[in-house]
């Protein structure tokens, strides 16, 4: 499943969105830190994303897009958080030295017994007294965890087959009944 990094505010204070989809144009995001280290940003999927439980072992690969930099050191933690947006469990973290460009931070991550409830929260931290700027929209998220699913259980006759992908809020509608009948 591939997270996106959203200029959009989370509906927890402080933290911005990380969504399933990429924003529509290219937005940078600029951070200046005064001090070191400190914590750049927080970002933070919707309520009950990704939905699954449990989260898959596996890669995570965490892909920044960097626009500017002055020599900053970037560290990223990645959270299992619970659907208040509180810290509860650490997935695992890397660190980069941010040159122009796509920058790669990739760890392996345990099993996570995570409810259903819980959601994905990205830290990004910069190491140094710097200033960097991240293009939003070509920033992601790749974990190991599966994309939910639809399977007919309670209907007998579709028992154990696959109906099909959960449309998520920001996919397109594939449904003929909202265009106009002519």
């Amino acid at each position: 499943m591939i997270f996106y990094f959203r200029e959009a505010a989370s509906d927890v204070f402080g933290c911005k969105q990380l969504s399933d989809c990429a924003a529509q144009l290219p937005i940078s995001l600029t951070y200046d830190s005064q001090t070191s280290p400190s914590l750049a940003d927080t970002f933070l999927t919707v309520p009950a994303d990704p939905g699954v439980s449990p989260w898959a072992a596996g890669q995570w690969k965490i892909n920044l897009q960097i626009m500017e930099s002055d020599g900053a050191i970037l560290s990223v933690e990645v959270w299992r958080a619970d659907s208040g947006g509180n810290d509860i469990q650490l997935v695992g973290g890397g660190s980069a030295s941010a040159a122009i460009g796509l920058v790669q931070i990739t760890f392996s991550g345990v099993e996570i017994p995570a409810e259903k409830t819980d959601r994905v929260k990205v830290k990004i931290f910069d190491q140094v007294q710097a200033r960097f700027a991240l293009a939003a929209s070509a920033s992601s998220v790749v974990a190991p965890i599966e994309q939910q699913r639809l399977h007919g259980r309670n209907n007998t006759y579709r028992r154990g087959r696959f109906l099909g992908w959960l449309r998520r809020p920001c996919e397109p509608s594939l449904d003929l009944d909202c265009f106009p009948k002519i």
